[in-house]
């Protein structure tokens, strides 16, 4: 049986692709393949699993050992029901927006957390997927969807200090291969891929799906406009805060344009080295469009912001 890991990342759409695996769990059943999403990984199949490494303690350790046989126990069930794949999507086995925003770092305890999980998944991992996103937006997302929140950010999660974070993409790639080398790794780019998240699936179990995807189109956890988010602070009694914000209905860019440019060279420079071959770590997931219906394809362009032209890197043309 084929164990996949669907890791996220936050903000790329990772919600998107777990509502479309759950509006067609029977579906999927039907072909054989087992998913886990957090609704279930959450409530205590993984039970001191899922944690920050330096908050670990030995009673974490002893209920992670009981989590390892449960799951032992799940996945012969699933093997004697004819399952040959198992999906598993879990932002959260990364670390998390908070965590990120905290340490002012792109996951910085993610090999730690990844080993963990791996002891508890014993058994060869066939493949990894793991979205990405151009750093402007990632952290503009995460700073949002913090604020949102109530959580205003520490000195080092600044956005002048976010825009010269040096853990890139690239970096977490590197983590995931060095803990599950056998895994094959797919990246899934989020300007691509945010509103095919049954492409994918189709490419995360190695097959075209045997069925039409239902749930297709949903855009979920979306981060406040600028305008909304200001509202937000106000209401808060954060009005400092919100003065720095614009009053629009467009997404918070609080980089500015010289940050925005770096960053955007930056993530062109991840995504050469990937289309390079990621020195035969990773490899970019292609994408394709031909088979979607006309009117669906119109749907999808509706609730999801276009691609913007991109620029030329040497000569190959990025997404930015």
């Amino acid at each position: 049986m084929d164990i996949i890991l669907h890791c996220g990342a936050h903000r790329c759409a990772t919600t998107s692709f777990q509502r479309l695996l759950e509006a067609n769990r029977a579906a999927l059943s039907a072909a054989k393949v087992a998913i886990w999403t957090p609704g279930r990984l959450r409530a205590g199949l993984f039970d001191g699993v899922i944690l920050p490494p330096d908050r670990v303690t030995p009673g974490d350790d002893r209920r992670a050992a009981r989590a390892a046989a449960d799951i032992a126990l799940e996945r012969a069930w699933l093997r004697q029901a004819g399952i040959s794949s198992l999906v598993l999507s879990e932002e959260n086995l990364m670390g998390s927006v908070r965590l990120n925003l905290a340490a002012g770092l792109l996951y910085p305890d993610l090999a730690d957390r990844v080993l963990r999980l791996r002891r508890a998944l014993a058994g060869p991992w066939s493949r990894i997927g793991l979205s990405i996103r151009r750093y402007d937006q990632y952290w503009s997302s995460a700073l949002s969807f913090a604020l949102a929140a109530g959580r205003l950010p520490a000195r080092r999660a600044l956005p002048g200090a976010l825009a010269r974070q040096p853990r890139r993409w690239r970096d977490v790639i590197v983590d995931l291969a060095r803990v599950a080398p056998e895994a094959e790794i797919l990246v899934f780019p989020h300007e691509l891929f945010a509103p095919r998240p049954d492409q994918q699936l189709s490419r995360l179990i190695a097959r075209p799906l045997p069925f039409h995807p239902l749930g297709l189109g949903q855009r979920c956890n979306r981060s406040p406009d600028a305008g909304q988010l200001r509202a937000i602070l106000s209401m808060r009694g954060k009005a400092a805060c919100a003065l720095g914000i614009p009053d629009e209905s467009r997404p918070w860019m609080p980089f500015t344009a010289t940050e925005r440019q770096a960053m955007a060279l930056t993530y062109a420079a991840d995504i050469d080295w990937l289309a390079g071959g990621a020195g035969g770590l990773a490899r970019l997931a292609p994408v394709t469009v031909d088979h979607i219906p006309k009117g669906e394809r119109t749907a999808l362009a509706s609730v999801h912001l276009p691609v913007s032209e991109g620029y030329h890197h040497g000569t190959t043309r990025h997404l930015v």
